[in-house]
């Protein structure tokens, strides 16, 4: 099981600052792009579907997403898991 190390640092006496010192692994969403144009499913879709803007922007910014919102576009691309999201170790 993965347990990142948090190292907390004091800034001037006011900021504090988190620093995850493990290698993490980056969440690419680039197959869900991939698959979108294959499959002809626009931006606009997702939006008339029931994918807000913000998770929209999540995901072109790599951040996570809720297992509901992957079932959902699942759901709305017509794809599995795999073909939306990918792990890539850094």
């Amino acid at each position: 099981m993965f347990f990142p190390t948090i190292v907390l640092y004091i800034e001037l006496g006011i900021k504090l600052r988190f620093e995850d010192k493990e290698d993490r692994t980056i969440i690419s969403y680039n197959p869900m792009w991939d698959t979108m144009k294959k499959r002809g499913v626009s931006q606009y879709k997702l939006l008339n579907s029931g994918i807000d803007n913000k998770t929209l922007d999540s995901i072109k910014k790599g951040k996570n997403i809720t297992l509901s919102t992957l079932e959902k576009l699942c759901v709305i691309i017509g794809c599995t898991p795999n073909e939306i999201v990918e792990f890539i170790e850094k």
